[in-house]
């Protein structure tokens, strides 16, 4: 209830996020790039190295030649901290363990989490009215309108969802996941 599935999404937002390489090489002529460029994305240990290669190969398609460069984790997470931008940058994040607020909040212009640096008043005003609504109804609505923002912003692309498995046993006290 907090989110808005892709089959409701907008009819052209969901053409701006479907697979479409010829409409890919359109937009990129229309940039000047009609022969495409080169790029590469840093990515820490923790991204899987085999889903990088079809980034790669989706980018190949439309003519970006894309280097996967590995960074150590700690160097990686002081390059985020840091504000630094080179390129691409593919990192997860996994807003199954977060609440609709707290991964909302790292798309304000002021969030230290906000590694896109995205500075949009319109979406910033989004989550304040989102921090201060009364009643669960209210807040699931902003929630959807900020989602659907964010998405027509393209800030970032999420690939796909980050998932870990855990394991338990009912003899393990005071496991709280």
């Amino acid at each position: 209830d907090w989110t808005v599935p892709y089959d409701e999404w907008p009819e052209d937002l969901q053409a701006e996020y479907s697979y479409n390489p010829d409409r890919a090489k359109e937009l990129l002529a229309e940039a000047g790039y009609s022969s495409g460029f080169k790029t590469h994305v840093l990515m820490p240990p923790t991204i899987s190295s085999e889903l990088m290669q079809i980034v790669k190969s989706y980018f190949s398609e439309i003519n970006i030649d894309m280097e996967i460069r590995l960074m150590e984790q700690s160097a990686f997470q002081s390059y985020l901290a840091g504000g630094k931008n080179e390129q691409l940058t593919a990192d997860r994040f996994s807003a199954m363990i977060d609440t609709p607020t707290g991964c909302l909040v790292r798309r304000t212009s002021s969030s230290s989490e906000n590694y896109t640096k995205n500075n949009d008043a319109t979406f910033d005003e989004l989550y304040n009215r989102l921090i201060s609504v009364t009643t669960m109804e209210e807040a699931q609505e902003i929630s959807k309108e900020a989602e659907l923002y964010c998405l027509s912003q393209h800030w970032s692309v999420n690939v796909c969802p980050a998932c870990t498995p855990i394991f338990w046993r009912n003899t393990i006290m005071g496991y709280s996941g």
